[in-house]
């Protein structure tokens, strides 16, 4: 077939310009296995790495927290009570310096036949936005008294009042449950409350409910101040070891902390307790101004390299793809200067593999 005129100009334009870009190029270069006759240039753009400095105190990103008491009301409780009165402005304290959790409390009791004692319903809330929050809550324990059931239960009453009042949990946030008690579980001794519950409940179908009704176990954390005998505490109620208790099984489900309730300085407890809460709920994470190249990730603090990873795996801190974050497992590394910085370096992903030439 015979080339038309434009087609013929055109095939010797090319000819022209591939002569004339070969002119300019010295002979004798190579690179890898390409013809020794040509100069092969990198149309690539240069990686771009970026550098965050944070301080560690401003990785804290908010969250929030539906903090549960479950506070024995029995004849053995009523120094345990005050203790926690007299420290309860201490505990919230540790919440009301971080500015950004949206926090709320409830109370309740070891007896399963009487209803919340604060916190549940429109008109007795107890939240961050409250300023005499600690006041209410203090008032609270202090009408709770110590005339309540010889049998502390704390699963049977925890799932009453969750089935009566299911909007006291938040779909968005963390369920943190706080039992202070001197007596083992008693959710195996079977009893009625109100015609409406008369059956036992082992810590397995605890476990289950409140992961059912939070829809995620890893949203659940519970904290048990205990007078457990193993805890080198004092016989107050029924001889117990909180090795092996039905309380155990519990605390080990939600990786949960726990404490001594006959710890002479209940004050500092309480401020231990609210500083963990803090670092559960609130996730520490440095906001990443680009897509990384997760591969040259690197995070120091104090000039040292923190490892990634999984918190059981070791790791310190993981990236999250959807948040485009570095999330931190905790701020534990931090506990020697908590006003230093960390360091987050990465290259800049920019769809363009530098590995190949």
């Amino acid at each position: 077939m015979k080339e038309g005129p434009m087609m013929e100009m055109a095939r010797e334009m090319a000819k022209k310009l591939g002569w004339a870009l070969m002119m300019l190029l010295p002979l004798g270069m190579t690179a890898c296995n390409r013809d020794a006759q040509y100069l092969y240039q990198s149309l690539k753009p240069p990686p771009v790495m970026d550098k965050i400095n944070q301080n560690v105190k401003e990785t804290l990103a908010g969250g929030a927290a539906d903090i549960l008491w479950v506070i024995d009301n029995s004849g053995s409780m009523d120094a345990h009570q005050q203790d926690v009165i007299n420290n309860t402005q201490v505990f919230m304290d540790q919440f009301t310096k971080t500015a950004q959790l949206d926090w709320k409390m409830g109370l309740i009791s070891t007896d399963a036949s009487e209803k919340p004692f604060v916190g549940f319903t429109k008109t007795d809330l107890v939240t961050w936005q409250d300023p005499s929050a600690a006041t209410v809550f203090q008032n609270a324990v202090n009408q709770m008294g110590t005339s309540g059931s010889g049998i502390e239960q704390s699963f049977i009453p925890l799932m009453v009042q969750l089935t009566a009042y299911p909007d006291f949990i938040r779909p968005f946030a963390q369920l943190v449950i706080v039992i202070v008690t001197d007596a083992p579980e008693q959710s195996d001794n079977l009893q009625e409350i109100n015609g409406a519950f008369n059956r036992t409940v082992d810590p397995p179908e605890f476990i289950d409910f409140i992961t059912k009704i939070k829809g995620d176990l890893n949203l659940v954390h519970t904290y048990g101040v205990f007078g457990a005998q193993d805890f080198n505490c004092p016989q107050t109620d029924d001889f117990w070891n909180f090795k092996g208790s039905r309380y155990e099984a519990l605390i080990n489900a939600t990786r949960g902390k726990t404490y001594r309730l006959c710890d002479p300085d209940f004050g500092k407890l309480l401020t231990e307790m609210g500083k963990d809460i803090v670092q559960t709920v609130v996730t520490p994470r440095i906001q990443l101004k680009k897509r990384p190249v997760t591969s040259t990730i690197h995070v120091t603090f104090g000039g040292k390299d923190l490892p990634g990873g999984t918190l059981d795996q070791g790791g310190v801190w993981i990236y999250d793809f959807d948040l485009n974050s570095i999330i931190f497992n905790n701020l534990n590394f931090a506990d020697t200067d908590p006003n230093a910085d960390v360091t987050v370096t990465y290259r800049e992903d920019n769809g363009i593999d530098y590995s190949q030439p």
